[in-house]
């Protein structure tokens, strides 16, 4: 098939089909086939599928004939294949989809000139993302006989699969396929030379500590980053991503020893640098360069924690070099704010040495088990605190149990035993009968009963002294959980026969739950008993009622579920998943929050009885506890319409809000609300304060400004617009006014609101006026797309073109010599005070809104459209992005000290973002404390907080 047919044997492909199916074939239309054909090498395939989309089309038609115009109509060779690739595409669900697209790419070798086809074996592209059942069901799909976009065929001596595209046109000429490898091309590069590396690291043995061989460095930053960017489509092989996994573990060991904080690189340039004072410097900017970048790429990698502890060095650095002022201590800064307002995680047990499989608090919360395939039980106290080791088991210990009282502790092992001890550790009773490995154990409420669920398919009861009550039966496999409901008098067990079983006390079979399409590897009893929730492989958990009605299908994880729990006032249920996350549902089945940071699958979880901690267990080899405890954005709420302004008193200690409500708030910088400003009878566009502290002005719909003292009092109400004020500001001495409106004008005002200059020469509305600090300029943007600069008189001086939209903001930096402007264009713009163009900020997805400088100059903040803040240096780099509001962001300001972001927003709330370094060290080093007193060689990160000296107090 590698050679072209010749045109005879082409004609005799088209013709002998046509006359099977009685049907005749138009001469225009023979020709222009063979013609066509003729273009593509290996055509007969292709020529065969668009005889059959003529056929059918024919057919559909009532047509004799097959006609050039039908040909015509499906778009040729190349639109019949589309089309079909399009329909069946289309045809299938969102994940068949991922993994559709992922085939096709796996199948396409990107050339320097011309894209061709590329075999690939199935077994080879098994990952965390796509099972093989997943991909073999996908891959059957595309290459049915009804859809042949692909074949499937036997590799020679082996049961694998390997897959083609049917035809290289599919490559060339699909639409969605170019589209594809369009956007994934630059990462198509990276994922092969990924899997190359891989593969060399599996032929020289998967060295685990082999640094020659593993990625470090700049190709683990580029291996990091082409997961944040692109890990969610699944592209990279099983192999691979094990590989990025292994380097990334090797990389956190270098960088828990100081000597190499984040990176070799850093440790070549600090070493022996006490050259002179620069040179240190420079080594120490690099460092907290370093370590910051280290933490971005951490959070991006789902590791909250580890980001939050490298952020923590780097601003602990930075806490010591006052001298770092530039980009720097703002992204150090930022960072260290990102991490520990998005971290779940207090602390990390880590004294195991195989996989933690399983765990349980006891009732009164102040101690947690943990069992692992290290054949041992383990006691912490919910600090986290090591206590001691339970040994006994000779193979792994799968489950682990308190009784109620707290008192007794049952573990399940792999040596086809449960075990019973005290709480100082001692062996009680060995309870034997089952005739293969224990999966699960179970007390029941008043600790009389114990249920063990095994690999023998069946469920024992057993009283306290290890006596054999009942054996339950009827689980036609080995049976992975068991639960007792609060009142002791159901048993719940979860099988890998697909379904959940329900049993009375005596080991009758109530009710058997069947809906799950895999194995059900978890089960468990709200408090009240009236709701069992199951996990499964099949990537969901179910609701069941009592009855063993289905009451809600929980999806969200992308792998198996292997664990299920309720919190103890049955509103909250916990789940953890071979995708390494643990997710939080309500009973309604609403996916709330997701927990990152295990670093392999998290095999068990159990919530604490007050409800505040999570615990889970990772074949990581550690147990996490996760803190529910929220950290919430400092928001105030109070107005009943969209904030469209913000404004900080010169002190920093008032803050005001302007919004569609018509009202003007006052907030002290806690975010209490201290008066409610009413007299506007329509919304309120603009808020100001005056330089001495004294007065607001607000700037309203109703076509007035309204000046009003700290307590809330109108003092003047300033008219002379005919139409919106849309702006209001003071002059940095505090004796002018400027207001701009929607009548096209900019009017200048005394303190006692006497009217003394009218600005003219904007011929759309006037968005926005600022005041220079040199009390020379003003500046007002306007929806004709230009800025103006005007005198003290009103004389005006340039017009600053350059925007393609309305120009929506505008604003001075505190040294006069730098103008910015926000636009609906999605841009911001910086000028000279001459009103020369200096750059063009892009980053956001919308319309600019507002644009603002901090107090120092060096940093501007916009708001936009998009719902975020953009923070960017004067060379036009992107700092940072606050995001956390659910609509439009109207306004920003920086509060005087520079250590606070106030915003307005549509979502009808101001959020304060805090900046502060001191206050973030101190809650950083709060939220870690258990962790660092559990952990002491963490000696940087324990200097940091103070914890030696305290703990040598």
């Amino acid at each position: 098939m590698g050679v072209p047919p010749t045109r005879a044997l082409h004609q005799e492909a088209i013709a002998l089909p046509a006359e099977l199916v009685g049907l005749g074939i138009e001469g225009r239309l023979k020709q222009q086939l063979i013609n066509d054909v003729e273009d593509y090498p290996g055509s007969l395939p292709l020529l065969q599928y668009t005889l059959t989309e003529l056929w059918k089309q024919s057919r559909q038609q009532q047509e004799t004939f097959l006609r050039l115009e039908t040909y015509q109509q499906l778009g040729g060779i190349e639109g019949t294949l589309e089309k079909r690739a399009n329909q069946v595409f289309d045809s299938l669900s969102a994940e068949e989809k991922n993994v559709a697209r992922r085939l096709f790419l796996e199948l396409t070798q990107v050339g320097d000139t011309l894209d061709t086809r590329r075999r690939v074996r199935l077994g080879e592209l098994v990952n965390s993302h796509h099972s093989l059942k997943l991909l073999d069901a996908v891959s059957q799909t595309l290459a049915s006989s009804d859809n042949r976009l692909i074949t499937r065929s036997h590799q020679e001596n082996s049961q694998d699969v390997v897959l083609d595209v049917v035809h290289e046109a599919l490559i060339r000429h699909w639409g969605k396929l170019l589209e594809w490898k369009q956007t994934y091309k630059e990462a198509m590069v990276i994922e092969r030379k990924l899997e190359a590396a891989a593969q060399e690291w599996q032929q020289k043995g998967k060295k685990r500590d082999d640094a020659g061989v593993l990625l470090q460095g700049g190709r683990l930053v580029e291996a990091q980053e082409y997961l944040n960017e692109h890990g969610k489509l699944g592209m990279l092989d099983g192999l691979a991503e094990e590989y990025i996994q292994v380097s990334n573990q090797k990389h956190k060991q270098i960088t828990r020893n100081r000597r190499l904080v984040a990176g070799a690189f850093i440790g070549v340039l600090v070493l022996g640098i006490v050259v002179s004072t620069k040179q240190a410097r420079k080594a120490t900017r690099s460092e907290i360069k370093a370590l910051s970048q280290l933490s971005e790429t951490l959070f991006l990698s789902n590791q909250p924690f580890d980001a939050l502890k490298e952020s923590l060095k780097a601003v602990g650095k930075l806490k010591n070099a006052n001298w770092v002022q530039d980009n720097t201590r703002i992204k150090a800064i930022a960072r260290l704010r990102q991490s520990l307002y998005g971290v779940k995680e207090s602390n990390s047990l880590d004294k195991h040495r195989e996989p933690v499989t399983s765990l349980a608090f006891s009732r009164d919360g102040q101690t947690i088990a943990s069992a692992s395939g290290d054949k041992t039980v383990k006691l912490w106290n919910i600090e986290g605190k090591y206590l001691q080791t339970l040994k006994g088991h000779s193979k792994s210990v799968n489950s682990v149990a308190f009784s109620y009282d707290g008192q007794t502790i049952a573990s399940a092992s792999g040596d086809k035993t449960v075990k019973l001890w005290n709480r100082e550790g001692k062996e009680l009773q060995t309870l034997t009968g089952h005739s293969q490995p224990v999966y699960s154990v179970a007390f029941s409420r008043d600790g009389q009963t114990i249920a063990s669920a095994s690999f023998d398919k069946t469920v024992k009861l057993w009283n306290r002294e290890g006596k054999e009550l009942h054996t339950l039966t009827g689980h036609r496999a080995p049976v992975y959980s068991v639960a007792f409901s609060d009142d002791g008098q159901t048993i719940a067990s979860a099988s890998d026969d697909n379904t959940v079983k329900l049993w009375n006390r005596e080991g009758k079979a109530l009710h058997t739950l069947t809906g799950h399409r895999a194995p059900v590897y978890s089960v468990a009893f709200s408090d009240d008993g009236q709701t069992i929730a199951s996990a499964s492989l099949d990537n969901t958990l179910k609701l069941w009622n009592y009855e063993g009605k289905e009451l809600h299908t929980l999806e969200g994880h992308s792998q198996a579920v292997t664990s299920v729990a309720f919190s103890d006032d049955g509103q909250t249920i916990a789940s953890a998943s071979l995708d390494k996350t643990v997710k939080l549902w309500n009973r309604e089945g609403q996916q709330l929050q997701t927990l990152t940071g295990h670093s392999a699958p998290v095999i068990s979880l159990a919530l604490s009885y007050d409800g505040q901690t999570i615990a889970s267990t990772s074949g990581d080899n550690t147990v996490k506890l996760w803190n529910l405890e929220t950290k919430p954005l400092r928001t105030l709420t109070g107005h009943r319409a969209t904030v469209y302004s913000v404004a900080w008193s010169y002190d920093g200690k008032t803050i005001a809000s302007a919004s569609g409500d018509n009202t003007v708030k006052l907030w002290n910088h806690q975010g209490k609300l201290l008066h409610t400003l009413t007299g506007h009878s329509e919304p309120v566009n603009s808020v100001a304060f005056s330089p001495d502290r004294k007065t607001i002005a607000s700037a309203s719909r109703d076509n007035t400004v309204k000046l009003w003292n700290l307590q809330g009092k109108l003092l003047h109400t300033l008219k002379g617009h005919s139409d919106d004020v849309t702006s209001v500001a003071w002059s940095y001495d505090g004796q002018t006014i400027a207001t701009a409106s929607g009548d096209n004008t900019v009017k200048l005002w005394n303190y006692e609101g006497k009217l003394l200059h009218t600005l003219t020469g904007h011929n759309e509305s006037v968005n926005s006026v600022a005041f220079s600090p040199d009390r020379k300029t003003i500046a007002s943007a306007s929806r004709d797309n230009t800025l103006k600069l005007w005198n003290y008189e009103g004389q005006h001086m340039h017009t600053l073109e350059g925007h393609s939209q309305p120009v929506i903001s505008v604003a001075f930096s505190p040294d006069g010599k730098t103008i910015a402007s926000a636009s609906w264009d999605d841009t911001v713009k910086l000028w000279n005070h001459k009103g020369q163009e200096l750059y063009t900020i892009t980053g956001h997805s919308a319309s600019v809104y507002s644009v603002v400088f901090s107090r120092d100059g060096q940093t501007i903040a916009s708001a936009s459209g998009d719902n975020t803040v953009k923070l960017w240096n004067l060379q036009n780099q992107h700092l940072y992005t606050l995001t956390g509001h659910s609509g439009f962001v109207n306004s920003v300001a920086f509060s005087p000290d520079g250590q606070t972001i106030a915003t307005a927003s549509s979502d009808n709330t101001v959020i304060l973002w805090n900046f502060d370094l001191d206050d973030l060290v101190a809650q950083s080093c709060d939220w870690l404390h258990d962790y660092l007193v559990t952990h002491e060689e963490e000696t940087e990160l324990r200097k940091i907080c103070g914890i030696a000296r305290r703990a040598r107090q």
